[in-house]
């Protein structure tokens, strides 16, 4: 009977009208489900309820919608502004793209973005909404190819740290499919240049960190986000540090180290997102904060699983953390992975 329900939920899932991303992260946690965890608990068949819920939530509250044909149109794919001039010519061009979009059209789409790119070949925030466009699609483009594409504005952003930022960020993500090395020296290189172009900004010494922990140097990971952390603690940049404690909380968790520490951390995290006296902001930041209180949530819920044990009600516990987390950011891939692990520790406990 468990088993049936799961298929009703994912069944369910797959007729909505959610993003590709979505579906995929929970037909795998399905599968996997399926597979490994046999008979399921009541308590992970009601979270997996509960998905449907979150999957439901996101159509109404966390989509933009086009006035035009009424279509959902994905949140995070929206060019990021920062003055007036540019906005303006995103909401003419952003029509274009997303009608290729619905279609399929992935390509066109690239194509449609290149073009964009080439007329404002200067314009960082233009070419961040271009790697948005290339991680929200990832699944339709090589990252060889994207890479080449992003190599190929280099020359227009040599003195430009966001732009050695997302070159980091796109080398970090080829160290499985490339030659590892190759990657990490050329990751480690391109934060490294973002220090150099503005070395008084915490971001690129935690962007350091992130890069050295994801290629297996834990410790020169943490070192470097701790000393981000303080640099941003000093500058009194309270986004900024929440962010590398949540992140500072992750790493210790996944290294079962710096316990207290690590609770601590996500707690502030938590605590801080999802205070009930924050003002109401503006709809995009009505928005970032759901994506910020889905990471308190499950900043909190990691914590607790890695350190759960074999305690049964702490794993139950990191689940209920991980579901909260999907009501706010339901297509957020390190959830899903999260709340698998929690399923199958879960089920092992059951054995």
């Amino acid at each position: 009977m468990s088993f049936a329900v799961l298929v009703f939920v994912f069944g369910y899932l797959y007729m909505r009208d959610i993003r590709e991303t979505i579906k995929n992260g929970f037909e795998d946690i399905g599968k996997t489900i399926s597979k490994n965890i046999q008979p399921v608990s009541d308590s992970a068949v009601k979270s997996l309820e509960k998905l449907a819920e979150a999957a439901d939530m996101h159509n109404k509250v966390y989509r933009n919608i086009d006035e035009n044909n009424l279509s959902p149109i994905p949140a995070n794919i929206r060019f990021p502004v920062g003055d007036p001039i540019t906005e303006g010519l995103i909401k003419e061009k952003e029509k274009e793209v997303l009608s290729l979009i619905k279609q399929s059209e992935y390509k066109k789409a690239e194509i449609k973005w290149i073009d964009f790119m080439n007329q404002h070949p200067k314009n960082i925030e233009i070419f961040e909404g271009m790697f948005l466009f290339y991680k929200e699609y990832h699944k339709e483009f090589s990252p060889e190819d994207v890479l080449k594409t992003i190599l190929s504005f280099k020359h227009s952003f040599e003195k430009e740290p966001r732009f050695f930022r997302i070159l980091a960020t796109i080398y970090t993500r080829l160290r499985d499919i490339s030659p590892r090395e190759d990657a990490k020296k050329n990751a480690i290189s391109a934060a490294k240049k973002s220090i150099d172009l503005d070395p008084n900004n915490p971001r690129w010494y935690g962007l350091l960190g992130f890069v050295n922990f994801w290629f297996g140097d834990i410790k020169q990971g943490i070192d470097y986000t701790e000393k981000a952390l303080e640099k941003a603690e000093k500058q009194k940049d309270e986004n900024l540090t929440m962010h590398l404690r949540n992140n500072l909380a992750c790493y210790y968790a996944s290294e079962n180290i710096h316990e207290d520490k690590a609770r601590l951390y996500s707690q502030i995290v938590y605590d801080y997102y999802n205070s009930p006296n924050q003002e109401k902001g503006t709809e995009k930041e009505e928005k970032e904060k759901l994506e910020k209180m889905a990471m308190g949530f499950d900043s909190v819920g990691y914590v607790t699983l890695r350190f759960s044990g074999n305690k049964k009600d702490e794993i139950e516990k990191s689940i209920s953390y991980f579901n909260n987390a999907l009501r706010f950011s339901p297509t957020r891939k390190t959830i899903m992975e999260h709340l698998q692990e929690a399923f199958i520790k879960l089920a092992n406990h059951n054995k």
